[in-house]
């Protein structure tokens, strides 16, 4: 097959380490964000909670200034944890917050498209819980040879084995311990897992000796169906919706990438149902794997939606499957997280993080942080946010005081 390569003067400067890392993972070439001393992070060095607005030419003094977006929130510092300084940490608010990070060595292009290769030495997957008295303390470590899986839901966060054989294992870790429940292990190659709250598993599966994967479900009820494909494309990086009845995936052409929606009934009723849009007409797995990094689906309820990063627009885009149109965020923006609404979501460029209103013709901005932490996981009106430094993530919870429609 053949395909666009990767063009590293293609690539944006992004002054964030983490989300330019992932950006421009198969070049090698990582453009290092270091916080400066004149910077205007609103982040309170206490650890109590403490009620903020946005603060332009921050000195230390308690004065703020409204917004056109009133957006009012509180913030808590959690502490930091060591990571690989490349692959995002998966978190959540089970049993007073945990944090899942990847240790060692960053994985190589290969292991992050689900090539079969198992040079997985000196990687694992560490468990933190995040409410402790003197902040964040590990409450487990995997074997070697683990990598950190995309999503988890409230019974624990998904993990995939590179075998010696070629194949590849997906686990389901509990976000007490870290302890492994290898449940999609058949000498397949399986990888890019997604699940969903009840228990649904979507992920990529070939037979170890072809190139291309195929969309597999496993039932909560332990039972797997396939959906076939006999056209020569690839299918990767599953994502559910909110609720858990339809996904989107990547379809990886020659040389070219959809984003395709559809129902998760049956094999059938996804084919009857397919939507779609073209996400580049030139690029190839590694740089799809890339696009997608931060990708999750829109909030219950709220419409069908999807973000992604555009190499061609240099900004994040998210997808309207019911409007069929594609809105723009912010130029420069590298990650997007939905909020409430379809029309809300937490956006992070290099400059910050900023709540972003999506209209049908416009947008409405309100900078919240002036270093570009990112959004991860929401409960409620509560956010867990991150900020990459070096190999050290530091965590933080917003919790927003006031509807944000």
């Amino acid at each position: 097959m053949t395909i666009g390569k990767t063009n590293s003067s293609a690539i944006p400067s992004i002054r964030l380490a983490l989300v330019a890392s992932l950006i421009v993972l198969a070049t090698g070439c990582v453009s290092e964000f270091k916080p400066g001393g004149n910077s205007n992070l609103i982040l309170p060095d206490e650890e109590q909670m403490e009620t903020i607005h946005r603060m332009d030419d921050f000195d230390g003094t308690s004065m703020a200034a409204m917004t056109s977006l009133t957006t009012a929130f509180q913030v808590k510092r959690l502490g930091g944890v060591e990571f690989n300084g490349a692959t995002l940490p998966l978190v959540s608010f089970t049993d007073g917050g945990h944090i899942a990070t990847q240790t060692g060595r960053p994985p190589s292009a290969r292991l992050l498209t689900g090539n079969a290769s198992n040079r997985t030495e000196g990687m694992s997957v560490a468990v933190y819980r995040l409410d402790g008295p003197g902040g964040p303390q590990r409450t487990g470590q995997s074997d070697d040879g683990i990598l950190l899986g995309r999503n988890g839901n409230q019974n624990g966060f998904l993990v995939e084995r590179p075998n010696t054989d070629g194949s590849r294992s997906i686990g389901m870790a509990s976000w007490i311990d870290g302890n492994i429940d290898w449940i999609i292990d058949d000498g397949n190659v399986n990888a890019f897992g997604w699940v969903s709250q009840s228990g649904r598993i979507v992920f990529s599966s070939r037979r170890v000796e072809d190139s291309n994967f195929v969309i597999a479900v496993r039932e909560t009820d332990g039972s797997r169906w396939d959906i076939e494909e006999t056209l020569p494309y690839t299918w990767m990086f599953p994502v559910f919706e909110a609720d858990g009845q339809s996904i989107f995936a990547v379809r990886l052409g020659d040389g070219y990438a959809d984003m395709i929606h559809g129902s998760l009934s049956s094999a059938n009723d996804f084919r009857d149902t397919m939507k779609s849009h073209r996400m580049s007409n030139r690029t190839d797995a590694t740089r799809v794997s890339q696009m997608v990094s931060t990708s999750t689906s829109g909030p219950k309820g709220n419409g069908l939606v999807i973000p992604w990063y555009s190499y061609e627009l240099g900004r994040m885009v998210v997808w309207d499957v019911d409007r069929l149109e594609v809105q723009l965020l912010p130029e420069g923006s590298v990650s997007a997280f939905p909020m409430d609404t379809k029309r809300n979501w937490l956006v992070t460029t290099g400059e910050g993080l900023d709540r972003t209103a999506l209209f049908v013709s416009d947008r409405a901005e309100d900078r919240l942080i002036d270093f570009p932490w990112l959004a991860r996981h929401m409960s409620g009106n509560q956010v867990f946010i991150i900020e990459p430094l070096d190999r050290v993530i530091k965590v933080a919870m917003i919790e927003f005081g006031s509807a944000t429609e």
